[in-house]
């Protein structure tokens, strides 16, 4: 049921400050302004007929229309044919003037080429077509960069596109891509309706980048002075009366679209005269418009009304042979029709052979006179028209059946349109359709649960985002489902929940809800849901709370006789088992099936594997971690996948080289995933700290700081804690690096107490060795014995090879702390070799750092050559600051094994360098991460060069060259 909506008055918002509005004049002020200086975005928002379209016509007119260009991509009701149907529209009506432009403009990149399928009309200025990416969610993107780069190589232009509440998915991906990543020169407006935009203003507004000029105008009804005006310029007079114009405005509720249809009549069939507020009344009442489409429609021959009213059931352009068959007239008839329809101003032709209304009132008020049998009539035959194409557009014919009453029909043509639409890679139209079932006529009792239970299913293997769990939450509240169906998108909803950072906890809280729906109605999704409980990595709940989940699981997997539950299962459970280190979990990794018979037992197969692959590369079974992941890609290629399993693989390839030290070129890799899969949070957080670990690794301590904020997230609550312990771990070491204890003692102190609180301590891999080292430095030792203790009963008895070579480097660093020198280069050089057996190259060479050090201070032959063979490690691992501390602890003990030359009064090189960073304004801490030594060492130089050169204070000290004493 549509409700009534109160009068909304204009209104203007620039940058988000709205001041007041008054006519129209300051809206197209705004607009031409806007548009002027681009990048820029301009959403204009109003109901049907309150001047949208002539405010962005003027606007083009004004814009410098003779060098910007400008074009309009009109959105259809009724969805459209494929994606990007507008764009595709307007690129082939303005191919001539879009040809001419890209013929002077910038060399297009070879990814534009993607386009030739989609814009044939201007394939010979395309590059040759990329080859396909065999992946729906990649094309898309690709799609989208390459429209937003054509589009870029047209300016200086303005873009507008029409009543985008009717838009397909793909047009307002790109839409918000638009506003979001503006391109530079190029100026986009959108309009459309509020009644019909669902939340459109604020999804888009919440995209804009920030760094475009933008605008937001808001039209409203139009007052009664503002009514007179229009009327009277409408109908050529000097003045109309008062009583005219109050008439009028009431008769039209101020709307200038009616008011000019309604102002025309009267003139048409009034003269000037007609401005008289009697005559007004003779008009019919509520819809005016609709009234004078009646009375057009009553002088066309009965072969042109029926062509008339089959375009306006049809709902978008047609061309002569649909109209024909849906109208049920010869081709001879419908030609005859057709010149009648427009000689007399009720239709226009916008391209060649295709015909329209010229206003979308003007289709629905033919529309809405239609009887009700004549409607179900021609929609229908449109149904039948639309099916019988070579590649039918099933959305289409699905909305015509459910507007002929066919509910059956209806029913099956929206869910093989729901289908179609997966199966193209495109989610969010199969889960949209699923959305109109249910409320449609045809979702009742049993079918609403089993359309609900489906819509649930896309949502959890295709889409991942808040929209997704949003309209579940909407699903939930449908009183029709049964307790069976609502525990099933409870189920699905919740595994949403967990997978979005920060709703860890309200996602086990409706997977325990699911549990008690479906226990006695549906045992086999209880178990599904009690698999996923099961899981350990998302949140703080302690171990010991999954193990009860684990075990009941397991109680109840070998009565499961449908394999593909039980790969479900499976998948969730040898998962959770490897990666905490249950001994017994790769020892049951047998029990995944090698094949199955179902295309979604094919897909849980899949899963499973990729799964391990994540389990083995936590806890450092990185070759078995390779093997998965090979096996579960191989899966995906051959079809028995989906877009999300495909960005998790890419994820954790991208995480497993990052740990095996296959570095070159992984920072774009991430990169580039990042841009595709960004939206996918536990996807962002892993390649995240892929990006923050490597400029750790090379000394960028912004960037490590930038990256690993996601990932180390503070509420481990509502985190992936294998995920946040790692960033953690990575984001202490670097704040360690960079001479910031004091933060770093403060991460560890949340990390740990996070570790304690979980249980799991083989996820403390990489951190308890970073805490302990912190501790031996601190001269925290009992500390630093008893963090180590804890760390080797937590991990005792479990097959963690990460950790449990982690727990070798805590018990050197004891050695270490306790001065046994030798002791602990053993301890370090056993722990290498097992890091590189893993292998694990990054880490290995930092054991064998700590090592040569070791060797380096007991005053061993060795030291030497051993720290320069770990800078080597370093160097070809791409790890410069890394390789960059080795040299400096090389020179540093060349120069100690030598002698120390006496200088007297003069200042020694060192001394000297460290003056002039000094006297330049350098703390102590700042001098020493610039030379690789300790803050303590860079004041005793400090400390020194002052009294050798007499300097009261820092400033004072003169740099290397002018410093007293200096040679």
């Amino acid at each position: 049921m549509r409700h009534s909506r109160a009068p909304v008055r204009s209104a203007i918002s620039v940058r988000g400050v709205p001041p007041p509005l008054i006519g129209r004049d300051d809206e197209l002020r705004t607009l031409v302004d806007v548009v002027t200086h681009p990048p820029a975005t301009v959403l204009i928002e109003g109901e049907a007929g309150i001047g949208k379209t002539r405010l962005v016509q003027e606007m083009l007119r004004r814009a410098d229309p003779g060098q910007r260009w400008s074009a309009i991509a009109h959105c259809r009701p009724l969805g459209e044919s494929s994606s990007y149907g507008p764009l595709a529209e307007m690129f082939a009506a303005h191919s001539e003037s879009v040809l001419a432009r890209l013929a002077t403009g910038p060399r297009l990149s070879p990814a534009v080429g993607a386009l030739g399928r989609l814009l044939p009309e201007l394939s010979a200025a395309l590059p040759e077509p990329p080859p396909m990416l065999g992946e729906p969610k990649a094309e898309r993107h690709r799609t989208l960069r390459a429209l937003r780069e054509l589009l870029g190589a047209l300016v200086p232009a303005v873009l507008v596109f029409e009543d985008v509440h009717w838009a397909d998915h793909g047009t307002r991906e790109l839409l918000r891509l638009l506003i979001q990543r503006p391109a530079d020169g190029l100026a986009v407006a959108a309009t459309y309706r509020p009644e019909d935009s669902d939340g459109l203003a604020l999804n888009l507004a919440r995209r804009h980048s920030g760094t475009a000029t933008s605008a937001a105008l808001t039209l409203g009804p139009l007052d009664r002075a503002q009514v007179g005006e229009l009327a009277r310029a409408l109908l050529g007079v000097r003045t109309v009366s008062a009583d005219f114009a109050a008439a009028l405005h009431r008769r039209t509720a101020g709307i200038p679209f009616v008011v000019e249809e309604t102002a025309r009549t009267v003139s048409a069939e009034q003269g000037p005269a007609g401005a008289e507020a009697g005559l007004l009344r003779e008009l019919p009442v509520p819809v005016v418009l609709s009234q004078a489409m009646s009375e057009r429609m009553a002088t066309l021959p009965a072969t042109a009304v029926r062509a008339v009213e089959a375009l306006a059931v049809l709902g978008t352009a047609a061309g002569h042979q649909l109209l024909s068959e849906v109208s049920g007239l010869s081709e001879e008839q419908t030609n005859t029709a057709l010149l009648e329809a427009l000689a007399r101003g009720m239709l226009v032709e916008p391209e060649p052979n295709r015909y329209d209304f010229r206003h979308v009132l003007a289709r629905q008020s033919v529309y809405d006179r239609l009887p009700g049998p004549r409607r179900r009539e021609l929609h229908a035959c449109s149904a039948s028209a639309l099916g019988r194409a070579a590649s039918p557009d099933l959305v289409q014919v699905a909305e015509h059946h459910r507007r002929a009453d066919a509910v059956g029909e209806w029913l099956a043509t929206a869910c093989q349109a729901a289908v179609q639409a997966r199966d193209r890679g495109d989610p969010w139209l199969a889960a949209d359709l699923y959305r109109r079932l249910l409320s449609g006529p045809a979702a009742d009792g049993f079918r609403a649960g089993e359309i609900a239970v489906l819509l649930a299913k896309t949502a959890v293997e295709f889409i991942d985002s808040d929209d997704a769990i949003t309209l579940l939450g909407d699903v939930l509240g449908d009183e029709r489902l049964d307790r069976a169906a609502r525990g099933t998108v409870r189920l699905h909803r919740g595994v949403l929940l967990r997978r979005k950072s920060g709703c860890v906890a309200q996602g086990r809280d409706e997977l325990e809800i699911a549990v008690r729906e479906l226990r006695d109605t549906e045992p086999a999704a209880a178990f599904h849901a009690m698999a996923v409980l099961a899981e350990a990595q998302y949140g703080d709940l302690p171990l010991a709370e999954h193990r009860t989940w684990i075990d009941r699981v397991d109680e109840q997997l070998p009565t499961i006789s449908d394999s593909t539950l039980k790969t479900t299962v499976l998948a969730n459970q040898l998962h959770t088992m490897v990666q905490i280190g249950d001994p017994a979990g790769r020892e049951r990794t047998g029990a995944l099936p090698e094949r199955l018979p179902t295309a979604d037992g094919r897909r849980q197969l899949t899963r499973g594997l990729l799964n391990l692959a994540d389990a083995c590369a936590w806890t450092g079974h990185y070759r078995q971690a390779g093997r998965h992941l090979r096996a579960g890609l191989a899966r995906i290629e051959r079809g028995d996948g989906t877009p999300f399993l495909l960005c998790v693989a890419r994820s954790t390839e991208v995480h497993l080289d990052l740990l095996t030290g296959r570095w070159a070129g992984l920072a774009d890799r991430a990169a580039q995933l990042l841009e595709r899969y960004g939206d996918v949070p536990s996807v962002r957080a892993e390649l995240s700290l892929v990006r923050g670990s490597l400029a750790v690794a090379e000394g960028n301590w912004s960037q490590a700081r930038r990256w690993l904020r996601e990932p180390a997230r503070p509420d481990f609550a509502n985190s992936c804690v294998p995920m946040s312990l790692a960033g953690s771990a990575a984001l202490i070491r670097a704040r360690l690096l960079c001479g910031q204890p004091r933060s770093a003692a403060q991460e560890i102190g949340k990390a740990l107490a996070s570790t304690r609180r979980k249980g799991v301590w083989s996820w403390a891999a990489d951190l308890v060795p970073v805490a302990v080292g912190h501790y031996c430095r601190s001269g925290r030792r009992e500390d630093a014995a008893l963090l180590t203790a804890e760390f080797e009963r937590g991990i005792d008895g479990l097959d963690t090879p990460l950790a449990a070579t982690g727990l070798q480097v805590c018990q050197a660093l004891l050695a270490d702390c306790a001065g046994d020198a030798v002791l602990a280069a053993e301890g370090f050089a056993r722990a290498s070799a097992r890091y590189a057996g893993l292998p694990a190259p990054y880490h290995a060479a930092l054991a064998a750092e700590q090592a040569a050090r070791c060797a380096l201070r007991g005053g061993g032959s060795s030291g030497a050559a051993e720290m320069a063979a770990v800078a080597e490690q370093f160097q070809a691992l791409g790890a410069a600051h890394d390789a960059e501390r080795c040299a400096a602890a090389l020179g540093a003990s060349r120069q100690r094994r030598s002698g120390r030359p006496a200088y007297g009064t003069r200042l020694s090189p060192r001394e000297r360098e460290v003056a002039g960073l000094a006297a330049q304004g350098k703390t102590n801490r700042q001098i020493a991460e610039l030379l690789f030594l300790s803050p303590r060492t860079v004041e005793h130089h400090v400390a020194k060069a002052m009294r050798k050169c007499g300097a009261g204070s820092r400033r004072d000290l003169r740099g290397p060259s002018g410093t007293p004493g200096a040679e």
